[in-house]
């Protein structure tokens, strides 16, 4: 049997679940995952524009809520980093 047959189990432990953080994160804490979001689409091979539409899209929770704390500017700023650096890679 394949993982995709897998029956589901109420206590299955690769079941995603996703938690609040008791405090909210400081700003340096959003700048990190607005890149670490920002990686993970460019690996994906999406363009500049499309990450920061991404950041623009209030149905992208976590990126929005990034792109609001941080401004349209530093967002800007994270993703211009981020393409050389996958570029160097490689992807």
């Amino acid at each position: 049997m394949n993982r995709r047959d897998k029956p589901y189990e109420p206590d299955d432990p690769t079941e995603l679940v996703g938690v609040r953080l008791p405090v909210d994160p400081d700003a340096a804490a959003l700048a990190e995952m607005a890149q670490v979001v920002a990686e993970e689409y460019a690996l994906l091979g999406w363009s500049r524009a499309q990450v920061i539409r991404l950041f623009e899209n209030p149905r992208f929770a976590v990126p929005h809520g990034a792109y609001r704390a941080l401004g349209a500017e530093r967002i800007g700023e994270i993703v211009a980093g981020v393409f050389p650096r996958m570029e160097e890679r490689g992807a």
